[in-house]
């Protein structure tokens, strides 16, 4: 069992929830038009946070390969069919309802929100449309690429994510919310680097983490460099879209997740409240959008007047992940809840041996929660 994950997967988690926070409060809180030193602050931190959703792409890819539980691909699918499509499609239900009852919208648009949040991915669980296209991509690369040079994949891989990015960057932008078009950024071609760095990651784990251990510091000085020229970037408006999928982004977020593995893999104790974020993390990531909404609807109800950003940006986040995690806590107790919210992921032994075997054991977590 590898330890380093259950640290990756709730930092994920958290960021993934501090990211809605922030926007949250940022769109609360400020004009579209606001330049004010402030907000450029608080888009700087969103935009540093912009490495969660590839992290779970590459933690899901990483412990796929490392296990090598994939012998029989109807089973492997099936499987992720049922506890992650699934909770997709009850939970696409759900924000297409939740959508077509509030605001100026009206119940008779349901299908119209249903058929956006299940085709094109214009809610949050977009994520889950990314992970199916790589988990029939893993099964098709285990079968026709074990003889492929791992430099030329990852070579290969890059130039391709980044032509792609580059292209909706810096030739074709599709900013506008209403465009069909937005769901650009769910076919593979603009995740596809972080697939095969998590392939290769965990396929030769040994040599990655005795690498890591040694590059450490060049590393994060290198991830810190490209963290000044993705906000160089966005400040200068060159690149204005506030998304995981900028080009920029692609360099940024691999360093990070080069950067948080190194660190992970020093950390001699993870501690028990990150295993159990990790344990919760697919249910907590399905859920908190409901709860963030349900927060700043009532923090703007009890301080109407209130312009506090750091005070509504901590309630938005204790409130969302907390909310979230109590109630995927007592949903798992109804039957059938793994359609729902996804299954809950194992728990790291106390007494653990921190030296990591090779071959890894059976019944492994993968990113989201399910057993490999």
């Amino acid at each position: 069992m590898i330890r380093e994950i259950f640290l990756l997967r709730s930092v994920a988690c958290l960021c993934v929830v501090l990211i809605h926070s922030a926007s949250i409060m940022i769109n609360k809180m400020y004009e579209e038009a606001d330049a004010s030193l402030e907000k450029g602050i608080w888009t700087s931190l969103l935009l540093l946070l912009m490495f969660a959703t590839p992290l779970f792409v590459f933690i899901s890819e990483f412990l796929i390969s490392y296990s090598r539980s994939v012998k029989s691909p109807k089973t492997f699918l099936w499987k992720r069919i049922k506890f992650i499509l699934f909770p997709f499609v009850a939970m696409a239900v759900f924000y297409a309802f939740l959508t077509s009852i509030t605001g100026q919208h009206a119940l008779s648009e349901f299908g119209h929100f249903l058929w956006q949040n299940l085709v094109l991915g214009k809610f949050h669980g977009y994520f889950i449309l990314i992970i199916f296209q790589f988990y029939l991509l893993h099964v098709l690369f285990q079968r026709y690429g074990q003889g492929w040079s791992w430099k030329w994949v990852l070579t290969v891989s890059l130039l391709v994510n980044v032509a792609y990015l580059g292209y909706f960057s810096f030739v074709r932008t599709f900013d506008d919310p209403h465009s069909e078009y937005q769901a650009w950024w769910l076919p593979f071609l603009g995740w596809i680097f972080y697939f095969t760095s998590g392939y290769y990651c965990g396929r030769y784990f040994d040599q990655v983490k005795s690498a890591l251990i040694t590059y450490r510091r060049w590393i994060w000085v290198a991830t810190l460099l490209l963290a000044c020229m993705m906000l160089f970037l966005h400040h200068s408006g060159l690149i204005t879209i506030m998304s995981s999928k900028r080009v920029d982004v692609l360099l940024y977020a691999i360093g990070m997740i080069f950067s948080l593995f190194a660190w992970a893999v020093q950390v001699k104790r993870v501690p028990r409240i990150l295993v159990a974020i990790s344990q919760y993390s697919f249910s907590i990531y399905l859920l908190h959008i409901f709860f963030l909404m349900c927060v700043s609807k009532l923090f703007s109800m009890l301080f109407p007047t209130l312009h506090q950003s750091l005070l509504f940006l901590v309630a938005l986040f204790v409130g969302g992940v907390c909310l979230s995690w109590g109630a995927a806590y007592v949903l798992q107790k109804l039957p059938f809840h793994e359609y729902l919210i996804g299954k809950l992921g194992k728990a790291l032994p106390r007494e653990e041996d921190t030296t990591i075997n090779k071959k890894a054991p059976q019944g492994r977590e993968l990113a989201t929660g399910e057993q490999a």
